[in-house]
């Protein structure tokens, strides 16, 4: 087995455990009191959604430059896709209600597709159409969010 494969599939543990424990928590309507208390902080909302708008954008970024630097940028876009379920656990613990919850959807969706990359790779038919719900996906969550952003500014 090469490095490459090994540091794929630690990926996806970690990123497949990280994915099942915020969907576990959320469900079972488990939290951190403190951590819930933070959340409530309107000035915490806006610095942990800044932090995922910052992560975005890098992801973003990661994944144009894949072009053009495909070794190193695959492994740090990989790597931050598999931690994006704990930053999204920062902001908020829950799915709550409305179009938040076709956000968080996209967001833990688009985390979860990331994760069968390398089984997307074995099939010619199947990483084309993995590739295009990935990165559908990806370009929705970009402008939900934008949209998230400018709701919750303008209702604080």
């Amino acid at each position: 087995m090469s490095s490459t494969d090994r540091t794929d599939r630690v990926v996806a543990i970690v990123g497949g455990a990280l994915l099942a424990l915020y969907v576990a928590q959320a469900r079972l309507d488990l939290e951190i009191p403190a951590l819930a208390a933070l959340q409530r902080d309107e000035g915490y909302k806006v610095i942990t959604g800044s932090l995922l708008a910052g992560y975005l954008l890098y992801q973003t970024l990661m994944g144009r430059r894949r072009i053009y630097d495909q070794v190193g940028v695959v492994f740090w876009h990989k790597l931050a896709g598999a931690l994006a379920p704990l930053l999204l656990y920062l902001h908020a613990t829950h799915f709550a209600y409305g179009y938040l919850i076709l956000l968080t959807g996209l967001y833990l969706g688009t985390a979860g597709l990331g994760l069968l990359h390398k089984l997307a790779l074995r099939q010619r038919t199947l990483y084309t159409w993995w590739l295009i719900i990935h990165l559908a996906t990806a370009c929705t969550l970009v402008v939900l969010s934008g949209y998230h952003a400018i709701i919750a500014l303008a209702y604080e």
